[in-house]
This record gives structure tokens, C-alpha cells and sequence, in this order.
């Protein structure tokens, strides 16, 4: 990393040129690490240790940026897990709706006679509601003693998380850059929310936007997640009549083995019984699809294999969640719900093979998740899902259930299963996030940060 001559205080001081990660998104997470958390924390835990790297996070409360302890994080992540591969350990419910399903039973019939099925329904929302604004106002944990920072013009801030999140951040670097001169790098995940809103809930689309309006208009470099979502910023900033910034490609790591293993409490469930699909359950990641093409199986008395749906609820689940957990059809076949890293390491290793229909991606981390495990992966054929391995596996179109049945069909066949598999091993390569963050690090070098 290049090191400047300036003056300083007209003393003429060394001053280094300073990379500040964006923390704010994982310093108080403590669930699974997915999507941007990983993207976060693979690559801070890389620049951990260099003299130029230090770290940060957000307050919007106050609208101040602070300096933060990587340690604190590497130590909550990388806490060994003490669990044996073979035990199986049931879920304990959780604490809050345990508690009201006690205090539900022990009250008296006049109560109870009170509790509707649409009463019932409300107080689940209300429960739910409550809970994501918990979440939300954990916020940020600013560590004590940490005075708010200031940057200066050696400074470049490197932010790869969720700063849409809060729109403030935004705000106050727009404000604070050009008084203080440092460069803005951030990381392109995907448009979806500004080109398909219909995907996600309408509160997004106004913040989500403004929020990549900024992103183009004050950034100093861009890095995308895919050739796919590159396109999809240059589209906006066509539209819009405004400059991209440089805006460069990088590939994210999936290797995701070495994890301990241990078999999900799932009754009927056995090794290669199963096919597994990895993501949240919400509109876009289109489960619709795999219900019609299921639906449409069984009507034709196909054999059809488990499967295993691994992921919290979304934007617009219900109808579907409710079709797969009542219809008679697809009792003992279908299994829905989180799973611990645990579980979701035995799943990979013991399925059949995954599926992904989802219907628009920034990336589609579960098929390289997959193929980084030797598993084959079928998935939708839009956006950047067809740019991880080409034309390694095989693609259906999201809107068509018959495409998806029959791929779904074909590798229920042992031979071309394993001759599919095969080929997977010997020519799918994998990519590291140690290369991740050797691509990232180059560019940064390259305009001289």
C-alpha cells in the first residue's frame, strides 16, 4: 500500500493511506452468517491484522461514524461449536413463544373459548412484528470510550454491507465527503428491488432507490457481485442520465466445507432421499414454481423425492407456505424451516442435489455453496445464476413448471446423477475467498488507495 509524503501541521508527518471496513451490519449480528453478513465478514477477517485497515460502524441515532475492535467479532464467529457430528439435538422453542403457549394452556376455558383462529392470527403478527423492531433497534453497539471519527482526505471507506438500511448513513457521508476528502468504495449486490419492486415489499422500493442513487453519485469505485448486477447499475445510472462510477466485477469465495456435521431432526428423512432447496422463503426466491411442479408430478404418479426447504420466511409467503403445509399431497414429502449451520452442512452433504428457481439474483450464493461440496445444483436460467458455472448444470426457466419437473426428473436417475456429479468434480473450480479479497485488494491498489 502506497505511503504519502504530506505536510502535516507543516511538520511534513508520514501519513499512511487508510482502508476504514464497514462493520455496522455484523457487530451485533449473532445468527447465521448469509448473503452480505458473509460477503462482510470473509473479507474483513482477511484485511484483520494489516496496518492500513482499520474498522467502523454507524450510529444513526446520532449520525456518527466510530472506530470498532474486529476481534470482538472474529471471537463471537469463530467460537468453536460444541456439538458431536452424530448427536442430534432437538430445537429449543423460543423463550417468548414458549411462554405465551404455557401461559395459552393454563388459562381457564372462559379464556380460551376467546382465543379465535383470527385472534390467534393477530396476536402471531403482532408477535412477529414486535420482534423485527426489536431487531431492528438493537442497531448499532458503539463500543464505550469510542469518540466519533472523523476521516481525513488518506482515508478510503470500503463499505459491503446494508447501508440502505439506514438511510442516514448515506446522508451524513454526503455531507462529510466533500468537507473531508476521503474516497467511497462500495459493493454492488443487485437492482432487484429498483427493476422487479413487485418482488419485494413497496416500503423498499423508495429507500432502495434513492439509496443506489447515492451510491452512483457520490461513490469513487463500484464492485459487483456479478457481470449480471454490473449491467443492471449501468442500466440505472443510463436511465437516470447520470455518470456510473468505475464500476468493476468480483466473484465471491464459496469455499464452505470443514463445517461439523449433524443430522436435523426430520422424520423419514435418510441420506440421498431428499432434494434440498437453500434460501428464503419469500416471493422472489419462486417456491410457487417447486409447489406446481411437485403438484403436477404426483398428478402424473411420478415418484417423486423429499424436499427439504431450508430458510426463514419473506416478502409474500403465505399462500404458498399454506399450500405446502396443507395439502394432502404433499404431507410427509415436504419439510420447511430454518436450520442450524449444523443441520444445513448434513443436508448439503446427504441430498440428492439442491435446487434454486429463484426468479432474479445479485449472485445465487446456494448453487455455488452446492457445487463447492461436489453436489449438483439445477437452477433457474435468469440473471447472473447462469454466470457461476455455466454450462456445468443444467437450467430450467422460473416460469415454467413442466421445465422444472423434468429436470427434476432426470437427475432422480442414479447413472446420470453421478455421471452429472463427476463432472462437477473434475471441472468445477472452485473460488476462494482468500481470491476474493486478492481481487478486491488489487483493484483498491490499482487507483491507488
Amino acid at each position: 500500500m502506497e505511503i504519502l509524503l504530506e505536510a502535516n501541521a507543516g511538520r511534513g508527518k508520514r501519513i499512511m493511506n487508510k482502508i476504514w471496513i464497514d462493520l455496522t451490519d455484523i457487530s451485533v449480528w449473532n445468527g447465521h452468517h448469509t448473503g452480505t453478513q458473509r460477503v462482510v465478514y470473509e473479507l474483513a477477517k482477511r484485511y484483520y491484522g494489516r496496518k492500513d485497515v482499520e474498522y467502523f460502524v454507524f450510529n444513526p441515532k446520532k449520525n456518527t461514524f466510530h472506530s470498532y475492535d474486529f476481534t470482538s467479532v472474529l471471537d463471537r464467529v469463530e467460537a468453536p461449536v460444541k456439538v458431536e457430528p452424530d448427536e442430534a439435538v432437538p430445537e429449543r422453542p423460543p423463550v417468548l413463544r414458549h411462554l405465551v403457549a404455557r401461559a395459552y394452556h393454563r388459562s381457564p376455558e372462559t379464556i380460551k373459548k376467546y382465543a379465535t383462529k383470527h385472534r390467534r392470527e393477530q396476536i402471531k403478527r403482532i408477535y412477529r412484528k414486535g420482534k423485527s423492531v426489536i431487531r431492528k433497534n438493537k442497531s448499532v453497539f458503539i463500543q464505550p470510550d469510542t469518540p466519533s471519527l472523523s476521516f481525513t482526505s488518506s482515508d478510503t471507506l470500503l463499505v459491503m454491507g446494508k447501508p440502505w438500511d439506514h438511510p442516514s448513513f448515506m446522508e451524513t457521508v454526503r455531507r462529510e465527503k466533500p468537507v473531508q476528502g476521503y474516497k467511497l468504495i462500495q459493493v454492488v449486490y443487485d437492482l432487484i428491488p429498483v427493476f422487479f419492486p413487485h418482488l419485494f415489499g413497496l416500503p423498499l422500493f423508495r429507500p432502495y432507490t434513492q439509496h443506489m442513487f447515492e451510491t452512483a453519485a457520490i461513490s469513487d469505485g463500484l464492485l459487483a457481485i456479478s457481470k449480471s448486477s454490473m449491467r443492471d447499475m449501468e442500466r440505472f445510472c443510463d436511465k437516470l442520465l447520470i455518470d456510473c462510477p468505475p464500476i468493476e466485477v468480483i466473484r465471491l469465495g464459496d469455499d464452505f466445507t470443514g463445517k461439523v456435521s449433524r443430522k436435523p431432526l426430520l422424520s423419514s428423512l435418510e441420506p440421498g432421499n431428499f432434494i434440498l432447496c437453500v434460501g428464503t422463503v419469500e416471493v422472489r426466491k419462486n417456491h410457487q414454481l417447486l409447489y406446481m411442479a411437485y403438484k403436477q408430478g404426483i398428478a402424473e404418479g411420478k415418484r417423486m423425492p423429499k424436499l427439504v426447504i431450508v430458510g426463514g420466511k419473506g416478502w409474500y409467503t403465505g399462500d404458498v407456505m399454506y399450500a405446502f403445509e396443507h395439502d394432502p399431497d404433499m404431507k410427509d414429502l415436504v419439510y420447511i424451516g430454518g436450520r442450524t449451520d449444523e443441520e444445513l452442512e448434513w443436508l448439503y452433504q446427504n441430498c440428492l442435489f439442491t435446487i434454486y428457481p429463484s426468479v432474479y439474483e445479485g449472485w445465487g450464493l446456494p448453487i455455488a455453496e452446492s457445487l463447492a461440496r461436489g453436489k449438483l445444483c439445477i437452477s433457474s436460467n435468469t440473471s447472473s445464476m447462469t454466470e457461476i458455472s455455466g454450462k456445468l448444470i443444467d437450467y430450467f426457466s422460473p416460469y415454467d413448471s413442466r421445465e422444472c419437473l423434468n429436470a427434476i426428473m432426470r437427475y432422480t436417475n442414479t447413472e446420470v446423477l453421478e455421471s452429472k456429479e463427476l463432472e462437477i468434480k473434475n471441472e468445477y473450480k472452485l473460488h476462494t475467498w482468500d481470491q476474493t479479497y486478492n481481487q478486491v485488494d488489487k483493484i483498491l491498489a490499482k487507483r491507488n488507495i
